[in-house]
């Protein structure tokens, strides 16, 4: 299993659709950094350092999500790698493991890289720990609500056998659709009157909570856990069931 996860990330990292983004996102940084720390715009270096590179990472979910869940799964059944694998004898439940923990490495590898440029940029500009550890965890921040949009994203590539629509999910999720969605359904009437808020209930609303300063201590780990079993675990086991019993397409 190490080996086959080993493998594929070697594929997926010399993706030009990877690099391409991952490059944007880099300059991204290095824009928010030079803006912030050569103090083109006047007031606090590390306030604006942190603000800025927070508008810069706000963007990693998309940029970095889409190529990585494209080249993961989606390239998966058109090569049918997947089938290969599967012919070889390597289980359905190992395989769909690998690939979610595969796609997981990645995006944690392409962090560490954006980390180094954020650490880079507020060493050579002089800011502050706090500006630096501050934009550091608005990068690392993302993380979970990447993970939760890959689990959820990835039950709809089992069950179609392609990766087109599991894309399609991902990138609402990641770009806050389903979050326009559900504030245009608290607008009726009847939904208006309800005295629970729906949004407690998004992969969005629960992990916002989960980091809500606002909230108890407990509360905020309640949220963490209610997402990591509803958002992960659950979509696993639903991939698991669904891939179990779906013959392939060769």
């Amino acid at each position: 299993m190490r080996r086959t996860i080993g493998a594929d990330m070697i594929r997926v990292q010399r993706k030009k659709s990877l690099i391409i983004t991952t490059v944007i996102t880099i300059f991204l940084i290095l824009t928010a950094g030079i803006v912030a720390g050569t103090g083109v715009i006047k007031g606090d270096k590390t306030e604006h350092f942190s603000g800025f590179m927070a508008a810069a990472v706000a963007f990693a979910p998309f940029l970095t999500g889409i190529p990585v869940f494209t080249s993961v799964y989606s390239d998966d059944f058109k090569s049918h790698s997947m089938q290969v694998s599967i012919g070889r004898g390597f289980s359905r439940t190992k395989l769909i493991y690998a690939r979610f923990l595969e796609a997981l490495l990645i995006v944690v590898e392409i962090f560490v890289l954006f980390s180094l440029f954020i650490v880079g940029l507020a060493l050579i500009f002089s800011v502050e720990s706090k500006g630096m550890t501050d934009a550091l965890k608005e990068l690392w921040q993302t993380y979970p609500y990447i993970v939760c949009y890959f689990a959820v994203s990835m039950v709809f590539v089992f069950i179609t056998q392609a990766g087109t629509l599991g894309l399609v999910i991902y990138i609402l999720l990641s770009a806050s659709v389903t979050n326009m969605i559900i504030m245009a359904v608290k607008l009726l009437p009847f939904v208006r009157d309800w005295k629970f808020d729906i949004n407690n209930v998004t992969i969005d609303g629960m992990i916002s909570s989960m980091y809500s300063p606002e909230r108890e201590v407990w509360k905020r780990t309640l949220y963490g856990v209610a997402a990591l079993v509803i958002y992960v675990i659950i979509p696993l086991i639903a991939a698991k069931k669904i891939f179990k019993h779906k013959e392939l397409e060769f």
